[in-house]
């Protein structure tokens, strides 16, 4: 007699109550000490003689919290409870715009929010792949990229946003984090947070190295079947009966991608000649992002784009 496995019914999750597991937060925590105990970086400068060392100890509380993170991201329910908070403040908005949302709503919204949070008021843009020294300083600087250079492929557009947004969300319900969500982030730019990098020897065409870090483990897991990987997030909220104004806006917004592609790759062009990193800011008269620590790390080449605000 064949048997069949019963179907397991969702339990929803209330947001005021929900904390991590003790148990996934301590397998968490054991990996990320695993990464950092068995990888070994190069320096970030380069020299005749380049330092090969073990990647710097973190601070306990530090691992403890991306490990929350991070067991957040596993949590499909915990998840879906702040994307459906997400959908319905969305669905509130069609009211101000005849039941037809511009693509731009989105991001508006998602910035009004996430700034609430202390991150940068308006998003940085990435079009083409951007070297790793320069995404974590602006990570450093509370300042979240929207990825344009793949807003039509399945790791889209705004994932890491919306990550962040229901990252912050849940702390605001549970305090499930030690540190505020802002803080966290920036430490992730920190360069105590990469635990493996290539040798200058590997250094390609356009002056990048792999690196590996926490972000990495946590926020941008491509090889995991759960939310922190962008591709398995994105593809969830495109597809879920229970998001239908989110999944709408998203597609709405790769859609405009492929209408756009002749302009999207002019511009790709464009930034694949030259020889500075590809990180722009939507703002301040649509010149690449200074300011900070940021302040120095772009190139003069740089400023010959002019890109209008998407």
């Amino acid at each position: 007699m064949r048997r069949y496995k019963k179907s397991v019914i969702p339990v929803p999750v209330d947001p005021e109550k929900w904390q991590p597991s003790p148990d996934k937060t301590q397998q968490l925590e054991n990996l990320i000490r695993y990464r950092f105990d068995n990888n070994v970086k190069n320096d970030l400068t380069d020299s005749q003689s380049p330092e090969t060392k073990k990647p710097v100890s973190l601070d306990s509380q530090f691992i403890e919290d991306c490990a929350r993170i991070a067991a957040f991201l596993m949590d499909k329910q915990a998840v879906l409870a702040q994307l459906k908070k997400l959908d319905s403040l969305l669905e509130s908005k069609k009211k101000e715009f005849d039941d037809k949302l511009p693509v731009s709503v989105l991001r508006t919204f998602l910035e009004e929010e996430l700034a609430k949070f202390g991150f940068q008021p308006h998003f940085g843009k990435t079009l083409a792949n951007v070297r790793p020294e320069l995404f974590r300083a602006a990570i450093s600087n509370g300042l979240l990229l929207k990825d344009a250079a793949i807003g039509d492929a399945p790791h889209g557009e705004f994932t890491h946003l919306i990550q962040w947004l229901v990252i912050a969300w849940q702390q605001e319900a549970s305090h499930f984090l030690n540190k505020p969500v802002i803080d966290l982030f920036k430490q992730l730019g920190d360069e105590s947070s990469v635990y493996y990098r290539d040798p200058p020897s590997s250094i390609d065409k356009e002056g990048s190295r792999e690196e590996k870090s926490l972000w990495d483990i946590i926020i941008d897991n491509e090889g995991e079947n759960d939310f922190r990987s962008p591709e398995a997030f994105n593809l969830f909220m495109l597809e879920s009966s229970d998001l239908s104004t989110l999944g709408e806006l998203l597609q709405n917004r790769m859609d405009k991608r492929t209408r756009d592609i002749e302009k999207f790759e002019k511009k790709y062009r464009e930034v694949q000649s030259l020889s500075s990193p590809r990180l722009f800011y939507r703002k301040n008269n649509n010149i690449p992002y200074v300011g900070g620590r940021l302040e120095g790390i772009l190139e003069p080449e740089d400023c010959k784009i002019n890109f209008k605000a998407s």
